[in-house]
């Protein structure tokens, strides 16, 4: 089979041939539908620059199984093309913009790809103005961020001590507070001397009102010693109940610290793990923009398919995705550690 002729159709229905081919390039494109088959997208552009030039695409089916073949019938000031089956219909389909991005119809596909990607980012920008109650007016200024580790958030350089954690300094307190309600008991058994003294004056008399001009004072003064003896094993069970419980209570303080030790360890580990995490994934994003940004030249010289470019394109958003979720995963672990040191309020006064 040769190469075919321009040839053009006038608006009465009658065509003439209006210049020679040659042959561009071909598309293939495998499809499964009962049995495996091929389809194969031909282009042939004309010899001649001129108005007598053109294109010719020739479309056709290679699998012994599939009845569905290309068809093309004429309408007024115009074609229509058919492509039965669903398999057939989406390989042909995929084979047809592959060989169209040999003569340059690429521009008219970007285009449109264009136009559809600033509608999603107009999109977007709107929806993120929603969630954080910006006015629907005002411009937003967006930047890209440049994976580099060191532009990462570092944690502060205060070491892990107890004295910065407020569940250390309240048990701590219950421990001082328990620790003197035991001293207190433990005192009611030492023997008490205490002095006094009174004071007074009294008026006495058979008639009330002379009585008032009979006035005597008094005044005593003395010691007094309490020595406990016996007080029915009350002041020892309340003794051995506050020892009881300041023991328990240390034990408390003594699980709590070592659980603090192991929160700051764990914290600690979970950076260390996200931090690599982050710089293999900053990796893989560095490699994913070179592949394709060389599919991407390939493509525009013809060398690469366009599934081959969106394959590329494809594995870039998964690696920016995986270096963004990584990067956050970082910054959470950054929070924790900062949390299990005590230090959080005044690591974020410095942001």
């Amino acid at each position: 089979m040769g190469n075919p002729m321009v040839v053009g159709r006038d608006e009465y229905g009658s065509g003439d041939e209006r210049a020679a081919t040659r042959w561009r390039g071909r598309v293939t494109h495998e499809f499964v539908s009962g049995a495996l088959g091929e389809v194969m997208a031909d282009l042939f552009e004309s010899v001649d620059d001129e108005d007598r030039g053109g294109v010719v695409l020739r479309l056709r089916v290679r699998d012994g199984g599939s009845a569905m073949l290309p068809w093309a019938r004429t309408i007024p000031a115009g074609v229509e093309l058919h492509l039965g089956g669903e398999a057939e219909a989406e390989a042909m389909c995929i084979a047809l913009i592959q060989v169209l991005a040999l003569r340059g119809c690429r521009t008219i596909l970007h285009a449109s790809q264009l136009t559809v990607a600033r509608a999603n980012a107009e999109v977007a920008t709107a929806q993120l103005k929603r969630t954080i109650g910006m006015p629907m007016n005002e411009d937003i200024s967006l930047a890209d961020p440049v994976p580099a580790s060191a532009d990462m958030r570092q944690p502060s350089a205060v070491p892990f001590a107890l004295t910065n954690l407020s569940g250390a300094k309240y048990l701590e307190q219950a421990l001082m507070a328990q620790t003197v309600d035991l001293r207190r008991k433990h005192n009611a058994y030492v023997p008490t001397l205490s002095a006094y003294g009174r004071y007074g004056a009294m008026a006495q008399g058979n008639d009330l009102g002379k009585s008032y001009d009979n006035w005597y004072d008094y005044a005593s003064i003395g010691l007094k010693l309490n020595v406990p003896i016996f007080s029915s094993f009350r002041r020892l069970s309340q003794v051995k109940l506050s020892a009881i419980a300041l023991d328990d209570l240390r034990e408390q303080q003594r699980d709590a610290n070592l659980g603090f030790e192991l929160d700051h360890r764990s914290a600690d580990t979970r950076l260390l793990a996200s931090t690599t995490t982050v710089r293999n994934d900053e990796e893989n994003l560095r490699l994913a923009e070179r592949v394709f940004a060389n599919t991407n030249l390939q493509y525009q010289q013809g060398l690469a398919s366009l599934s081959d470019l969106l394959n590329a394109d494809y594995q870039l958003k998964e690696a920016r995705n995986s270096w963004t979720a990584s990067l956050l995963n970082r910054s959470i672990a950054v929070i924790d550690l900062e949390r299990s040191k005590g230090t959080l309020l005044a690591y974020v006064n410095t942001l």
